[in-house]
């Protein structure tokens, strides 16, 4: 074999080798960015309810309970919507990173917020746009008629999927300084590297206090509950009957206070509750997010052992053993460990900024 062909050989072995390990790497690489986006699960709490709270030797305060995080349920998404519908929580700067968009003369609010439809679209945090009304002297959701010369744009930082990276941060300042000179603003984007620590250490936050309380009720006999009876103890208790085929308490400002499900994989419709007979029911709380904290589980608890003696069933956990007296009070510490800690952060659990952080 004469040289040229030989080395034509070895050249293209060589190409084939670093392809393929070039497609390895970037294997890899996809492989590590899925595990960051997509990895989650979320603590049981009453696994957890023969443990007492630690406490904080420098404050005192209960810890919280070790980090996991809570698959997001799937629910319309609202993630990038431009601008915030009225009455949605205003940016702040403890959970978003923030760029200023200033102009020399008055702006229509709807210019800036036409100009961010493409380079804002496809974050995967919630971004909102707002713009500072002189006369009162408050900043508000950017309005299409409104004129400001002061306007913002906020990408928030943490929700349960986690953090932003610096890669996000930088993008996000980009997007907003092309939507800004569209208009002929311009764009200040906050400090990054501080954001960016702030995230972490929101996240980090967000970790320890974010847990979700199941309980069950079964029927003590054995025998399937009837929907007749499920539906009327709800019903009487306060709850409705929601989209999602769950009953669900709400307070007076229409915030969840803790659900009521099927515990087979069938939801509840109203057609069909006179006819379902079901094996068990699920009570949810999701602590972070209920309002009021220690009164919103006290609620919850009530209900669990009002449900048991109408259904004459009996409460259990996921694994099917009995919760007692004793349990409920354990859970209980720990709830309002949980809300002291979050009281500390100035983060009231189903507060604005708890029901964006824990979204």
């Amino acid at each position: 074999m004469s040289e040229l062909p030989f080395g034509l050989i070895v050249v293209g072995a060589i190409v084939v080798v670093c392809v393929l390990a070039y497609n390895k790497w970037q294997e890899r690489q996809y492989r590590r960015q899925a595990e960051r986006d997509f990895s989650s699960g979320h603590r049981d709490v009453l696994l957890d309810a023969a443990g007492a709270p630690k406490q904080d030797s420098r404050t005192g305060v209960p810890d919280a309970p070790p980090r996991e995080r809570i698959e997001p349920t799937l629910q319309p998404d609202s993630m990038g919507s431009l601008p915030p519908s009225a009455g949605a929580a205003m940016l702040s700067e403890a959970l978003d990173y923030i760029v200023d968009v200033q102009a020399v003369d008055e702006l229509a609010g709807g210019a800036l917020i036409d100009a961010a439809q493409g380079p804002l679209a496809g974050f995967g945090k919630p971004v909102k746009l707002e713009g500072y009304e002189e006369t009162d002297g408050r900043w508000e959701p950017l309005r299409h008629q409104g004129r400001y010369s002061r306007m913002r744009a906020g990408l928030q930082m943490v929700d349960r999927r986690g953090a932003v990276s610096a890669d996000d941060l930088a993008l996000f300042a980009a997007a907003v300084h092309e939507a800004a000179a569209a208009v002929g603003a311009l764009a200040i984007p906050g400090e990054s590297r501080e954001a960016l620590g702030l995230a972490g250490e929101l996240d980090r936050f967000c970790g320890d206090v974010d847990i979700r309380i199941a309980v069950h009720v079964v029927a003590a006999d054995g025998r399937p509950l009837p929907g007749t009876k499920i539906r009327a103890l709800a019903e009487a208790a306060g709850l409705a009957l929601e989209r999602d085929g769950k009953f669900r308490r709400r307070d007076d400002e229409g915030r969840a206070i803790f659900d009521l499900g099927n515990r087979e994989a069938a939801s509840f419709a109203l057609d069909t509750m006179r006819s379902l007979a079901t094996s068990g029911v699920t009570l949810e709380l999701d602590v972070p997010r209920a309002p009021g904290g220690v009164r919103a589980f006290e609620q919850f608890r009530d209900f669990a052992r009002k449900a048991a003696q109408a259904l004459e069933g009996r409460i259990v956990d996921d694994n099917s053993a009995e919760i007692d007296p004793a349990a409920f009070e354990k859970i209980l510490a720990q709830v309002a460990a949980v809300q002291r800690v979050m009281e500390a952060r100035g983060i009231s659990a189903g507060g604005p900024l708890a029901l964006r952080l824990f979204s």
